[in-house]
């Protein structure tokens, strides 16, 4: 039995308005290449973005939140996130500089490095909480900085918060950790709710 091909309406709404890569649908649909999907857009006169327009998609749709935590917080490598991003190495690059994040050198990455200036031992400790340049604020936990609203929401649920879990701070104001303030959410669902409050 063969893969199901995609109708034309689904590819629109992945393609175009979910702005999916097509490397993106060819993993829903079971493909190992994408250019079956590209064949497939061009026989239903779908329009394919150029590498520009790829691009600008790309970057925009990078969830900040969830990009900073797992750069600053995580201490996850470019490679590591445009790997779990399924996008180009540059176009993570590209949005930690827009977002005015310094591009860490290897020996930032060194985990051997770090050790001995964690927490309280850290000289510049201001008593392990602090608001972060983009409003969110972070908290320690005795092991690594992580982001307060997060923490709060999985302590309230008696869980941890999954990855793809986001927590939309309903008043806007990101420091406001009230969990009456807290709207569990996904990634797509995140950007959809900012982008119909004109945020983005």
């Amino acid at each position: 039995m063969g893969r199901i091909k995609p109708l034309k309406e689904e590819l629109y709404e992945l393609y175009i308005n979910q702005l999916k890569t097509t490397v993106e649908i060819a993993k829903i649909y079971g493909y190992k290449s994408s250019q079956t999907i590209s064949n497939l857009l061009n026989k239903h006169n779908i329009k394919i973005r150029d590498y520009k327009e790829a691009q600008h998609n790309n970057i925009i749709h990078i969830e900040t939140e969830w990009l900073i935590n797992a750069y600053e917080i995580e201490n996850k490598t470019i490679t590591e996130i445009a790997n779990i991003l399924n996008c180009a190495i540059n176009t993570v690059r590209r949005r930690l500089i827009e977002l005015k994040i310094p591009i860490k050198k290897r020996y930032d990455l060194s985990k051997n490095n770090l050790p001995h200036y964690l927490g309280e031992k850290n000289p510049t400790w201001k008593g392990g909480r602090f608001q972060r340049n983009d409003g969110y604020i972070c908290i320690w936990n005795g092991k690594k900085y992580v982001l307060e609203h997060r923490k709060i929401m999985g302590e309230y649920l008696g869980r941890e918060l999954l990855l793809e879990e986001q927590i939309h701070h309903i008043n806007k104001c990101k420091w406001d950790n009230r969990v009456e303030n807290f709207e569990i959410t996904n990634v797509h669902e995140h950007i959809n709710t900012h982008r119909a409050l004109g945020d983005l």
